[in-house]
């Protein structure tokens, strides 16, 4: 835009723009997708974790069915990027939940003693309830000559405060001469109960037959269900010592949650007026339960007591298909909130069937992701070049990721073996934050594993040359001329060419992401015949590959070697609504393999004009 606050006099000025391309943000391949079985947490969604300790707050402790504390703790290691955890769960795996009544009212029914004793002997008090034992039953009051109604009353207060079948349901109360009980639970109103007051042996009473129901009784009811964030027995709580599992506590709108006997999370104003504001909330932002209101024209009663959820049940051992119907997720290009999903690697750390391996390459050429399938530990080198052979990408979405890396268990403190394809999705990860971004493959002797103290399957140059020409990502140990154990392989296992690197897939991959999200602004402008809208679409990609090119993500002396973006109507296409662009791009090449030649030379050689001296002596030797 021009600036406007120098031009202050009248006339005209004009300002040198360029066409009005959009400007198209370029989408990055940073982002970790890993599916596994953890002890707890949410299930078909997509759940960030930014670290191993939010990890364990979020799924739960290690859990010996699972892979996915050691890939977290492997990415930590390597690489600072973000993670989606999708957690697989058996069939009839259930929710622990626990529900909070409220809405009731306690029955108060009050009678009042009318008169002064004459006569002293025995006062009539009947009480008549609804299963209540020996209903009606008559309870026979001592009582004196001169006692007020208020003497009486106290009288029969404490007669009736003497019977356990009494306090069992009510609490007997009342000043002066009224005789209260209140009923302890919340139930539907007894329109039976009834205090009966009359002279018995005794005299000077005015009867009163009938008590009054001050108060109706209103039964309790499901007011607020709070649920554990996914299926699970881990989420059952049980008091201990020590406690564990998931409880809650509720007092005044106040929700109090517990995970064992630590207070994890507290949310304020939980109340039936801010009932969906609440649930957004909690929702939202507990890493163990979410909340749906029943009732929301009452608020829960007071639960001072931490009050456990209960009924989570794991369910049947994992199978191959629940990873798979887990790993169809990642197909979505949304994550769970709906906003786009980030492009980045596909993993199911240590699970190592054929059925999981084509899932995760199918949701990566759906979702252009890149797949990465461990190989089976204790593989061969023979068996795992069989196993390779289970997978097919014409395109080159995945690498078959041979042997897994030994590491230290920090809690037993012995050496162990964990999957390795975390490793390299997360020193691939870090590669892009080099010079050449996207061009990087993450391989090479600065791509240290760090954490790493060995290899399960160690290899020599030829023996990994079999497995490069299949496609087999490799690591090696190359201690002994002080680089250590690196990556060292860089290849997927398409057989073309032209897609035979990883590095290519993941820039195709970018472009397409980038071109399908940044031309939405185009969609339905008029495509008018003098070429105006061609030139702004056709400058908006022209824009963006000259970034690439200029980043020496795509290979040529100047932009125009590198890229082409091409648009020729077709005026068939045209009258249907489609506009076709051809893009083409020349992705830049890796060093790979590196032909060196060392010639020895006479040295009268003259390395400018390629001669040796006459008479040279070496010559004359030979």
């Amino acid at each position: 835009m021009p600036n406007l606050s120098a031009f202050t006099y009248p006339g005209v000025v004009v300002n040198d723009e360029p066409f009005g391309a959009i400007p198209l943000g370029r989408k990055n391949f940073q982002t970790v997708y890993m599916v596994g079985a953890a002890k707890r947490g949410p299930t078909n969604k997509f759940v960030f974790v930014t670290s191993l300790k939010k990890y364990h707050e979020i799924f739960g402790p290690r859990y010996s069915g699972s892979y996915l504390h050691h890939a977290m703790r492997a990415i930590e290691d390597n690489a600072e990027i973000p993670a989606y955890i999708l957690r697989a769960i058996g069939a009839n795996a259930l929710k622990a939940e626990v529900i909070l009544d409220g809405g009731g009212t306690s029955q108060v029914e009050a009678a009042t003693v009318v008169g002064t004793i004459t006569g002293s002997g025995n006062a009539t008090v009947i009480l008549t309830a609804a299963g209540f034992p020996g209903s009606p039953k008559t309870y026979n009051v001592a009582v004196l000559n001169g006692d007020t109604a208020s003497v009486v009353a106290g009288k029969i207060r404490a007669a009736l405060a003497a019977d356990t079948d009494v306090t069992d349901r009510y609490t007997v109360g009342g000043t002066g001469a009224t005789v209260i009980l209140t009923r302890l639970v919340h139930a539907a109103n007894d329109a039976t109960l009834n205090i009966s007051i009359d002279n018995g042996t005794c005299t000077g009473l005015t009867a009163a037959p009938t008590s009054a129901n001050t108060t109706a009784g209103v039964a309790d009811h499901d007011v607020l269900k709070i649920k554990a964030l996914g299926e699970g027995a881990d989420y059952n709580y049980a008091a201990g010592p020590p406690a564990a599992g998931v409880s809650v506590k509720y007092i005044d709108g106040v929700l109090s949650v517990y995970d064992g006997s630590t207070l994890k999370e507290r949310y304020r104003d939980v109340v039936f007026s801010k009932a969906a504001l609440s649930a957004e909330t909690i929702n939202g932002q507990s890493n163990l339960i979410e909340i749906e209101w029943l009732d929301s024209t009452v608020n829960p009663i007071n639960y001072t007591a931490q009050t456990g959820l209960a009924g989570g049940a794991d369910g049947d051992a994992l199978v191959d298909a629940n990873y798979v119907a887990t790993i169809a997720l990642l197909q979505q290009k949304e994550l769970s909130d709906g906003t786009r999903k980030p492009l980045g690697w596909y993993m199911c750390p240590g699970i190592t069937s054929q059925a999981v391996g084509e899932a995760l390459i199918t949701a990566a050429e759906e979702a252009r992701g890149y797949a990465l399938i461990d190989s089976t530990l204790g593989n061969s080198i023979a068996e795992s070049k069989t196993e390779r052979s289970l997978y097919a990408s014409a395109r080159g979405f995945v690498s078959y990721v041979l042997g897994w890396v030994e590491t230290l268990d920090l809690d037993s403190n012995a050496r162990i073996l964990v999957p390795r394809s975390p490793f390299v999705a997360a020193l691939w990860a870090r590669s892009h934050n080099l010079a050449g971004s996207i061009a990087n493959v993450g391989a090479g002797v600065e791509f240290k594993l760090r954490g790493a103290l060995g290899l399960e399957i160690n290899m020599d140059d030829l023996t990994q040359g079999e497995l490069n020409e299949q496609g087999i990502d490799c690591a090696r140990n190359f201690r002994s001329i002080g680089y250590g154990l690196v990556q060292w392989a860089a290849r997927t296992i398409s057989p073309e060419v032209l897609y035979r690197f990883r590095h290519v897939r993941i820039i195709l991959n970018v472009i397409a992401e980038t071109l399908e999200i940044g031309l939405l602004p185009y969609v339905f402008k008029p495509f008018d015949g003098r070429g105006v809208l061609a030139s702004e679409i056709k400058g908006s990609i022209n824009n963006l590959l000259y970034s690439f090119w200029n980043a020496d993500v795509l290979f040529g002396a100047t932009a125009a070697d590198a890229f082409l973006v091409r648009i020729d109507p077709d005026l068939t296409e045209l009258e249907q609504g489609v506009v076709s662009v051809s893009v083409f791009v020349k992705p830049t090449p890796i060093a790979e393999r590196i032909n060196v030649t060392l010639y020895r030379v006479p040295i009268s050689f003259d390395f400018n004009t390629g001669q040796t001296s006459i008479g040279d002596p070496e010559k004359v030797a030979a």
